[in-house]
């Protein structure tokens, strides 16, 4: 019998390639560029320049291009995340070799509804 496998995720999410963004160990204090590959209220799945090792506290830099939720102006967002899991990727690139998950620990409310603007423009994944 097959049964349909519970969604444990408390906010929706959705595929997003936001430009540039840089990921910092705060462990190592190394500094790691980052490409997202989909968000959602409560983090981020994304592709990474190195290895950032599991349960590491991060600092992440993200950046929202110029557009209606944005009001015209390019949004930073930067909070603190813990990597909650690390895959080398199948297919490396030079720029990017690992995926990572990050939870967020201390965004913003506003920035979190900036977020979740983007997840439900976009359609949520279920």
């Amino acid at each position: 019998m097959g049964s349909k496998r519970q969604e444990k995720r408390r906010f929706k999410r959705v595929k997003a390639r936001l430009r540039g963004g840089v990921v910092q160990s705060r462990k190592s204090d190394k500094k790691s560029a980052l490409r997202t590959v989909d968000i959602s209220q409560g983090g981020i799945y994304c592709d990474t320049s190195h290895y950032i090792e599991p349960y590491t506290i991060v600092h992440v830099h993200l950046i929202l291009e110029k557009g209606k939720r944005t009001k015209g102006k390019q949004k930073e967002i930067e909070c603190d995340g813990i990597v909650v899991r690390t895959e080398r990727k199948g297919k490396p690139t030079r720029e990017f070799s690992h995926s990572v998950a990050i939870y967020f620990l201390d965004i913003s409310d506003e920035d979190r509804e900036l977020i979740g603007e983007i997840v439900n423009e976009s359609g949520a994944e279920e």
